[in-house]
């Protein structure tokens, strides 16, 4: 697969992580608090400038909505915060919206931790792309505080753009599904090509890209836009990795 991006000043560490988390956010069916959850949440530092930039992009429009509220309780959860956590993250999203432009002191840490660990904040960044088009579409002030925030934590722009590309391409399209029929696995490498693994991996982490794809595809991850035909394909999807991922359960009981 082609690296989604190359540029001079994005290391290969990057390129690397940003490939990977554009893979797992297609796994996750583009629920940014899924892929957190599937990661297994994300470190205590980086709480801070998650949901400070967080109120900062919610804030966008004039006013922060009911879905801005909901989805910030989705990724309470995910983290598995405990009530002190929960009321910190609160107070840091309410300080973020009362704010006209971001602080570049607030993302020093999160700058540091980039060149080391990208795949941090990709995820975090992950998130603010996400919130920036939970009502579609993002508005052009609401791009600009996510491209303000992904800046602020030393992510060029582009690379927000990709993952909004991402976005796009699953939830504001409306094209009719592909009728090329779905492979249907006859074998254990079959298997775990339709599941996206090796048939090297280990089943743990089989079962956790089963997990991803079938979160792509589940009813209840599904915009309400698609078309009857998208509608029909994503069930056929569905049942498609649940027969590889029986074929590998036989395989591994065996």
């Amino acid at each position: 697969m082609t690296s989604p991006i190359r540029d001079h000043k994005v290391s290969e560490r990057m390129i690397a992580a940003l490939q990977d988390i554009l893979e797992e956010l297609v796994g996750s069916g583009h629920d940014a608090a899924d892929m957190i959850r599937l990661n297994g949440g994300l470190p205590r530092f980086s709480h801070r400038i998650l949901f400070y930039t967080l109120g900062f992009v919610a804030k966008g429009d004039g006013r922060v909505t009911e879905r801005d509220v909901a989805y910030t309780e989705e990724l309470i959860q995910a983290l598995k915060l405990s009530q002190s956590q929960r009321a910190k993250a609160i107070s840091q999203f309410n300080s973020g919206k009362q704010l006209e432009n971001l602080s570049p002191l607030r993302g020093m840490r999160v700058r540091l931790a980039t060149a080391i660990r990208p795949d941090i904040t990709l995820m975090v960044a992950t998130c603010l792309v996400h919130a920036t088009q939970l009502s579609g579409q993002p508005t052009r002030q609401r791009r600009i505080r996510c491209e303000d925030a992904c800046e602020l934590m030393g992510l060029p722009t582009h690379i927000m753009n990709k993952l909004l590309d991402s976005y796009s391409r699953r939830n504001w399209n409306k094209g009719k599904a592909s009728s090329v029929p779905m492979e249907r696995p006859d074998s254990y490498v079959s298997a775990c090509r339709i599941l996206g693994v090796a048939a090297s991996e280990p089943l743990s982490e089989i079962k956790r890209a089963y997990r991803r794809k079938m979160g792509s595809c589940h009813p209840d991850k599904l915009p309400p836009n698609l078309s009857t035909e998208e509608r029909e394909r994503a069930r056929d999807q569905l049942l498609q990795y649940q027969q590889a991922w029986e074929l590998v359960r036989r395989r591994h009981r065996l």
